[in-house]
């Protein structure tokens, strides 16, 4: 015996919100899991000062709007850049959102010793 469309059309509705759900369920996890890992290089102290400006460089981002939109008083973004002050987590998480890069593209690499800057 064959089900009624409408309840067949139903499950698909349902199978398919349950999709979305693991969907973001997974992309959450992803995000958590890149986050701690951000945090623990962070907490390291290996946070690379060039590449705070090549991410503002990027976007194009200039300017005391830039500490505040970061929680920092001025000049504290140019000192980022410097090397001669290290951002807290939170302002490490808004500087990630406001150039759209992940908090971890911030954090030493392997070869980055070897760049001539």
């Amino acid at each position: 015996m064959s089900t009624p469309t409408r309840f067949r059309a139903a499950g698909d509705r349902a199978a398919a919100r349950l999709r979305k759900r693991a969907e973001w369920a997974f992309t959450a996890a992803q995000r958590r899991a890149a986050h701690d890992r951000a945090y623990e290089q962070w907490i390291t102290g290996a946070l690379v000062p060039y590449r705070i400006t090549r991410a503002l460089d990027a976007a194009e981002l200039y300017g005391p709007d830039v500490d505040v939109a970061c929680g920092a008083q001025e000049p504290a973004v140019d000192e980022w850049e410097a090397g001669t002050r290290y951002p807290s987590f939170e302002q490490l998480l808004a500087l990630a959102a406001l150039t759209h890069q992940s908090p971890d593209s911030f954090i030493a690499r392997e070869g980055d010793e070897d760049l001539d800057l």
